[in-house]
């Protein structure tokens, strides 16, 4: 009997280590195969954080180019309106205009004499020579 004690204390032994062996194997598997699920759960979440980041850029681009044009058109705005603009070189419309009519006015009354003499000429040269069509 103590042969059959001995054999049965090494079996155990024996079933204790293969036991162990594959408890180790297996529990090293299964860490493997977490290890990988959480590693395409966090592939995942990567690619969404991503997209989201692109997509959220690209909305505060969005705002930023709406913020450009609102600015670009309050420019457009005071420059050209419906009444006298706030800058730019028709400021001085209002103003302008009747001097430039002045202007004109003075040109043509310094001028008049010249005027004058264009159009006797020209009256001159038709009394002169007058032509007559015959029809």
């Amino acid at each position: 009997m103590v042969a059959s004690n001995a054999f049965n204390s090494m079996w155990n032994g024996i079933k204790s280590v293969i036991s162990g062996i594959y408890d180790t194997i297996k529990g090293g598997f299964d860490k493997a195969v977490g290890f990988i699920t959480g590693l395409v759960s966090s592939a995942f979440n990567w690619g969404k954080d991503i997209i989201m980041g692109i997509v959220n850029g690209i909305k505060s681009c969005i705002s930023a180019v709406g913020n450009a044009v609102s600015s670009v058109a309050d420019k457009i705005r005071s420059l050209l309106h419906f009444s006298v603009p706030d800058e730019g070189s028709l400021t001085d419309f209002e103003s302008w205009m009747p001097d430039f009519m002045h202007g004109l006015a003075k040109g043509i009354e310094k001028s008049k004499s010249m005027v004058t003499d264009a159009v006797s000429g020209l009256a001159a040269d038709m009394v002169i020579n007058p032509q007559v069509n015959e029809g």
